[in-house]
């Protein structure tokens, strides 16, 4: 493999800025409908959200994976309830189709993402070392030059960001 290949990304996920939840871990995991009103509830008729129906297709969901909703809004699980619910740590998702990833539970392992910014404004990160840093003024189009673990809701004004591992 040559330099230039070792250093481009292989994975990328869509960054939902967030202050209180990290960057979830490329690759969905799975997606579904929530037909749940009920603001702390994602509930999914067509899933089986147990150990033993997801651990034969490779994973398992639990606290601290992340539920994105198909209208732009993130929330962290808190606990899988029964085959067909899931208990989230804060309101917010509403009825409609989701996806979900891993979570990335900002331990001191992760080495963090490189960032693209589509659309040019202000971008508010945390980094694996647990600072705050705010990029100004980053152009459309641009790689951030920081590992981020946190992209900062409070602060970013930029849009179309993509997180690359």
């Amino acid at each position: 493999m040559d330099d230039m290949a070792r250093n481009q990304s292989i994975n990328a996920v869509d960054v939902i800025p967030s202050d209180t939840i990290n960057i979830p871990n490329p690759g969905k995991i799975t997606s579904g409908t929530n037909t749940s009103g009920a603001a702390l509830t994602l509930t999914d008729a067509g899933q089986n959200f147990l150990n033993s129906a997801t651990n034969p297709n490779g994973y398992n969901i639990r606290g601290g994976d992340v539920v994105y909703s198909a209208a732009g809004v993130i929330c962290e699980i808190e606990s899988v309830d029964s085959a067909t619910q899931l208990t989230l740590k804060v309101p917010g998702i509403a009825a409609g189709t989701y996806d979900i990833y891993k979570g990335n539970v900002a331990n001191g392992d992760s080495p963090g993402y490189s960032l693209f910014v589509g659309t040019t404004g202000d971008v508010a990160i945390q980094t694996p070392g647990g600072e705050d840093v705010v990029m100004k003024n980053v152009g459309n189009a641009s790689f951030i030059p920081q590992q981020a673990i946190k992209v900062k809701a409070a602060g970013t004004t930029a849009t179309d960001i993509l997180a690359l591992l």
